[in-house]
C-alpha cells in the first residue's frame, strides 16, 4: 500500500481500451466537493499513463458540475503522440451524474527539457519556513491536508476591506510529508485560499470554472514558496493567478484559474475553495 494519502487517493487503473477508473476521497473535499486541483491530480494520472510519459507538462481543466466523493471513470482521447510531446484529453465522469469535467493536457519527460532560460520575474520575499506563522487548518478536510506558513503578521489578512491586495505569499508542503513531484504540483496549485478574501473575507466564495497548471520543473525536496493573486474582478468572474518555486529557487509551476465570486447562500464554511461548481 502507498505510504502516503496522496498515493493512495489518486491511484487509478485501466479497465478498457482508453477507460481508466479511480475513486475520488473525501480527505480532498472542499466543503461537500473534491477540490478541483485533486480531480486535477487524478485525470494527470489517468492521462500520463495513457501516453507512457512521466510528466505533465501542461493541464487545463473545465469543471462542468459538482463532483461527489465515490467511483470515477476516465474516458481518454490520443489528440497527438510525438517524440517529445503528446497531448491527450480525459472526460471524468461519475455513474449517474454524466461528465463532471474534462481534461486536456502536453505531457513530455521534464528530465530530458533542456533549453534558453530567461526570467523576469523572481520569488516571493518571503522569511525562511521557520521563521514563518503557521496557518491552522479551518474546518474543510482538503486544508488538513496541507502545512502552510505565511510572514509574521500575515494571519490576519482575511477580509481587511476594500483597500486590501488581493495577494497571498506561503510556504506549502504536504501534512504527512510527502515530497512534491510533477503529478502532486497539480493539487498544490489549487492549495491556497482563495486571495480574493483578503478583501471580502470569508463571506465569498469562488467555484472553479476553468483551472490551468504548466509544470516547468520537478520541485526539490521541501516546501513550496507560493505567490498566488486576483487583479480583476469583473461582473462576479475573477482570475486567480499562481506561481510556484522549490526550496532551491527554481520556478517549478504556474497556475492561471477562472472562477466565479458567489455570496454564499448559507454560512461559510471557512477559508478555502468550493470548487468545482456551475449554476444560473
Amino acid at each position: 500500500m502507498d505510504a502516503f494519502v496522496f498515493d493512495r487517493d489518486t491511484a487509478v487503473r485501466r479497465v478498457a481500451n482508453g477507460v481508466w477508473a479511480g475513486e475520488l476521497s473525501s480527505r480532498w473535499n472542499a466543503g461537500t466537493v473534491p477540490n478541483g486541483g485533486y480531480l486535477m491530480a487524478i485525470a494527470g494520472r489517468m492521462l500520463c499513463a495513457s501516453v507512457a510519459c512521466p510528466d505533465p507538462l501542461s493541464l487545463t481543466g473545465h469543471y462542468l458540475q459538482p463532483a461527489q466523493p465515490g467511483p470515477v471513470t476516465g474516458q481518454v482521447e490520443l489528440l497527438r503522440r510525438g517524440r517529445r510531446v503528446s497531448f491527450a484529453a480525459v472526460t471524468l465522469s461519475q455513474r449517474g451524474r454524466g461528465a463532471i469535467a474534462r481534461f486536456t493536457g502536453v505531457f513530455g519527460d521534464l528530465a530530458q527539457q533542456t533549453g534558453e532560460t530567461r526570467l523576469e520575474g523572481v520569488p516571493p520575499r518571503l522569511p525562511p519556513p521557520v521563521a514563518c506563522e503557521p496557518v491552522e487548518p479551518v474546518a474543510i478536510e482538503v486544508a488538513k491536508r496541507f502545512e502552510r506558513r505565511v510572514a509574521p503578521g500575515v494571519g490576519a489578512w482575511l477580509g481587511q476591506g476594500a483597500d486590501a491586495r488581493a495577494e497571498l505569499c506561503a510556504w506549502v508542503r504536504f501534512a504527512d510529508g510527502r515530497a512534491q513531484d510533477a503529478h502532486s504540483l497539480a493539487l498544490s496549485a489549487d492549495a491556497l485560499p482563495p486571495p480574493l478574501l483578503a478583501v471580502y473575507g470569508a463571506r465569498g466564495w469562488t467555484p472553479t470554472l476553468e483551472l490551468t497548471v504548466q509544470i516547468r520543473a520537478r520541485p526539490a525536496p521541501g516546501w513550496l514558496l507560493c505567490r498566488t493573486r486576483t487583479r480583476y474582478l469583473t461582473r462576479g468572474l475573477l482570475e486567480n493567478d499562481g506561481e510556484f518555486w522549490d526550496e532551491q529557487g527554481e520556478l517549478v509551476a504556474l497556475a492561471r484559474q477562472l472562477a466565479r465570486f458567489a455570496e454564499p447562500e448559507r454560512p461559510p464554511l471557512g477559508l478555502g475553495d468550493v470548487p468545482p461548481s456551475v449554476s444560473g
